[in-house]
């Protein structure tokens, strides 16, 4: 027998062996992916938040050194935006981290959905089956935390950006003096 064609029947019996799962070694299956969607959850939120931590205090660093007296020979507009630098950089990060949980979720579910409906875990749409569906073009709630609080974050530290720069740090009332003058 050629090395090709031994090949292309190791591949059939392999791909008809993964239909044929029994519910143990699917539920093992399902303990490896559950395992690696826990990880990933875990990396985005300690990414996110750590980020999220980092920028604020970046931000803030010129008002907490005059706060305690510190003087620092840099200006505060560049610590905005490191700040601002940073937070793209972290949103941009927590949307690639949301995408890896999201398909090991669904590496999940698909994997789930193999056992009988008895024995497969009840979802939200599940729940709602049946109800009356009120039509909106976008659900905020339809999308998992892991897309919507990276958002939430990077939209709350441009807002800080902008506050610390133009109401802060006077480049605002600057601004205003010079296009009156």
């Amino acid at each position: 027998m050629c090395y090709k064609k031994r090949k292309e029947e190791q591949n059939q019996n392999n791909s008809s062996n993964l239909v044929e799962l029994n519910y143990d070694q699917i539920i093992s299956l399902l303990d490896v992916y559950f395992n690696e969607w826990a990880h990933r959850d875990n990396s985005i939120w300690n990414h996110v938040f750590k980020y999220f931590i980092a920028t604020l205090i970046i931000m803030i660093m010129p008002n907490i050194a005059n706060g305690i007296g510190l003087d620092m020979d840099i200006p505060p507009l560049l610590f905005r935006f490191v700040g601002l630098g940073i937070a793209i950089f972290a949103f941009y990060a927590g949307m690639a981290y949301a995408l890896r949980l999201d398909a090991s979720s669904q590496t999940y579910r698909n994997i789930l959905n193999k056992l009988p409906e008895d024995y497969r875990r009840v979802t939200l749409k599940d729940v709602n089956k049946g109800k009356k569906k009120k039509k909106k073009k976008y659900n905020m709630l339809e999308k998992s935390l892991a897309y919507n609080i990276p958002k939430i974050i990077f939209i709350s530290m441009i807002i800080l950006f902008f506050i610390l720069v133009f109401f802060v740090d006077g480049y605002g009332l600057r601004l205003i003096n010079y296009m009156q003058s």
